[in-house]
């Protein structure tokens, strides 16, 4: 299994939205600088099929164990299927805590000797964004066939397979940034955190009670499907 990253470039860019925008909660302000670094990231939502790999562990074999990571990685999350297993093949991986979708990240380093990890929250808003600040992945205009999300006229919508929606492509070449699964960052929630103002590859607080979920699901409304909800 395959997965196509691609790079994106650093630099400052406007985190955040303003106040006037559709939908806006006051977690997601006030709007601040921040510098990133340039990062890589995968083109497509983490589809089962390679999530499975991990969950089952066949392939391991410590031959493969090229990364700096050892194949010893967490086994209450490397042995445990989802908690609720709707998962099949082509579709993305769901029902996954944080902490094993970042064990999932030290796995695959483990297997290929390049360093994977859970994005910070700054870099998955400047990924989803682009470099105009869009509202949305593709632009500001509805998600309608750009995306599935939950239509108030049409009813709640239904997962599709990754790269469902080429007209909802971010202009990197990202699928699925807004819609289909919620999509986990490594940052700890902090509704006050954007006070800080202008960052330096902000990491998030270092403590607290929840972790970050970026990108709304089929079952929310667009405001959900905002780049910076």
């Amino acid at each position: 299994k395959r997965q196509t990253m691609v790079p994106v470039a650093g630099g400052l860019f406007n985190m955040g939205s303003p106040k006037d925008e559709i939908g806006r909660r006051k977690d997601e302000g006030p709007v601040h600088s921040v510098l990133l670094g340039g990062f890589w990231i995968s083109t497509m939502e983490i589809p089962w099929d390679v999530y499975e790999l991990f969950v089952y562990r066949k392939s391991d074999k410590p031959s493969e164990n090229r990364g700096e990571v050892t194949l010893e990685i967490d086994g209450v999350s490397g042995a445990t299927m989802p908690y609720v297993n709707y998962n099949k093949p082509g579709y993305p991986a769901i029902n996954i805590t944080q902490y094993a979708a970042s064990q999932f990240c030290k796995w695959l380093t483990a297997k290929t000797g390049h360093y994977y990890r859970l994005p910070t929250e700054a870099e998955w808003e400047k990924a989803a964004r682009g470099p105009s600040g869009y509202i949305y992945p593709w632009g500001n205009g509805s998600p309608k066939g750009r995306a599935t999300y939950n239509k108030k006229w049409q009813g709640i919508g239904t997962m599709t397979t990754v790269g469902s929606y080429p007209r909802g492509t971010s202009i990197y070449g990202l699928h699925d940034m807004a819609g289909n699964v919620w999509e986990w960052v490594n940052d700890w929630y902090s509704r006050t955190y954007y006070r800080k103002g202008k960052q330096k590859n902000p990491a998030g607080p270092q403590k607290g009670k929840f972790k970050v979920l970026r990108g709304g699901s089929w079952v929310n409304f667009p405001d959900s499907l905002r780049s910076a909800f």
